[in-house]
């Protein structure tokens, strides 16, 4: 992004005949989206997450390509295990929605992973603010978190997604009743 311009890489502020400020395509400093290498071979056996599109990138000869956007970061995680899977679970018991889930891997113990958690109305299939959260994995590759439900939402049902954020793996568990006793 040229310091001077709030306008994306790939374009250029021209002053038009009537002395208008506008943006006009401009190559000549580099293109909006550019492939780069990022050489991992010194890292050993670490596996290489892209965190956003939630996906192991394969090396090859010790480097990953990416595709870069201009002016932005790229998150990449690196673990020394690959996470499989991903497992979650939900029940409303005594006005509190628990929520349970595990990654699979062969790993012995687990670096620590944040796991977002969302509870969705299960009829619009949108978010539940005061029902979603961030929340640490445990060593043991396993997380909980208790959410109280409300007198107003007895009878509603519920999904929950779990996303890892390391990884970008995702579980869902569906039909969740809020009934109460």
């Amino acid at each position: 992004m040229n310091s001077s311009s709030p306008w994306p890489v790939g374009t250029k502020d021209v002053v038009g005949a009537d002395g208008v400020i506008h943006s006009v395509p401009d190559a000549s400093g580099g293109k909006e989206v550019e492939t780069l290498t990022v050489d991992v071979s010194a890292l050993g056996s670490f596996r290489v997450y892209d965190m956003r599109k939630g996906a192991l990138l394969q090396a090859a000869n010790g480097k990953v390509a990416i595709e870069m956007q201009a002016g932005d970061g790229y998150p990449l995680s690196l673990l020394p295990y690959t996470v499989e899977g991903l497992k979650a679970a939900g029940e409303v018991k005594h006005g509190a929605l628990a929520i349970k889930w595990e990654l699979a891997s062969d790993a012995k113990a687990f670096a620590p992973h944040v796991a977002r958690v969302e509870v969705l109305d299960a009829a619009t299939g949108k978010a539940v603010s005061h029902l979603s959260a961030n929340v640490v994995t445990g060593q043991d590759g396993k997380g909980s978190v208790l959410f109280p439900v409300s007198e107003e939402e007895s009878g509603r049902k519920f999904s929950v997604r779990v996303r890892d954020v390391l990884s970008g793996r995702t579980a869902r568990h569906e039909a969740i009743s809020s009934s109460r006793p």
